[in-house]
Order: structure tokens, then sequence, then C-alpha cells
């Protein structure tokens, strides 16, 4: 079976966009990820000074 250039090209580009869409996502979980973390970080921070003050 002969695979024309064309219809190379168009799936070798839905290829690279595929991947570039997929390292979104991930970027996207990651900093989703680091903002929960972050938040997590902060209510413990909150919550060890109010042991503090007591």
């Amino acid at each position: 079976m002969k695979i024309s250039p064309i219809a190379l090209a168009a799936l070798s580009h839905r290829i690279e966009m595929q991947k570039l869409i997929q390292q979104e996502i991930i970027k996207q979980q990651q900093i989703k990820y680091i903002q929960n973390r972050q938040s997590e970080i902060e209510t413990e921070i909150k919550g060890a000074n109010v042991d503090e003050k007591v």
C-alpha cells in the first residue's frame, strides 16, 4: 500500500499537533498540582501560626 506524500504530511502534522496538545495538558496538570500543593502549605503555615499565638 502506497501512501501519498500529502497524506503522509497531513498525518505527520496531526501527530505533531497531538504531541503539542499532550504537552500542554501535562503542563496544565503540573500547574494545577503546584497551586493545590501551595494552598495546602499555606494552610499548614496558617495553622502553625495560630498554634504559636495561643
